[in-house]
């Protein structure tokens, strides 16, 4: 996303939180700002049209919240963390079926733009990112954030509020259950592997988070 948060990091997040914290009402806006196009990527291929309301809602949540957030916790993944929540509730909320183990693409993307569409020129990236739209919810959030936030797996432990160990094999069991849409999608992928998988998927980094 063009324009929209992702701000240098001149400085670090604790350092903006503790500010933040003691008062400095600035240092909060510049935190907020810096993962705004974060948050903007994490709603806008599930929640459509409710993107906005997603986020600022979130942030309302992460005010109240920024005197709490555990001091070995980064307030990045203590951010998405509320977002998945937030995403979760409005989910119920619409009187739709939870989406963790059970979603498919058109459940999650929500009539929304995947993170994808003008920017995924070839063919494999395009079937790639809607073979990652018809994972299970928490599976494309393990997916989104390992290949497009660069998060590790005890960052994604937290966003989802599991083991870091759980992360683990849940990638890798993303990884698998993503070649076989692939393949299902376009039998010519039969040849692809998972480390053809890692590439493509990283390759869409850039593009991904300056859309």
């Amino acid at each position: 996303m063009s324009g929209v948060g992702d701000e240098s990091n001149e400085d670090d997040d604790a350092d903006l939180l503790q500010r933040w914290r003691d008062g400095d009402k600035p240092a909060g806006d510049r935190l907020v700002r810096r993962h705004v196009g974060m948050l903007y990527r994490f709603f806008r291929a599930r929640a459509g049209n409710q993107t906005a309301d997603l986020a600022q809602k979130t942030f309302l949540a992460a005010v109240e919240a920024r005197d709490r957030v555990p001091d070995h916790v980064g307030f990045r993944p203590y951010l998405l963390g509320i977002a998945r929540n937030q995403y979760l509730m409005f989910v119920r909320t619409a009187a739709r079926r939870p989406p963790i183990d059970q979603a498919t693409d058109s459940r999650v993307a929500g009539g929304g733009p995947t993170p994808s569409g003008a920017v995924a020129d070839a063919e494999e990236q395009r079937t790639l990112l809607q073979a990652i739209r018809a994972l299970p919810f928490d599976m494309q959030v393990c997916l989104e954030l390992f290949y497009w936030e660069g998060m590790s797996r005890a960052e994604i432990a937290h966003v989802l509020d599991v083991e870091v160990n759980t992360v683990k094999s849940r990638l890798q069991r993303a990884k698998v259950r993503l070649r076989e849409l692939m393949i299902e999608l376009e039998p010519s992928s039969a040849a692809m592997t998972i480390e053809d998988l890692d590439r493509w998927a990283s390759s869409l980094r850039k593009q991904v988070t300056d859309e």
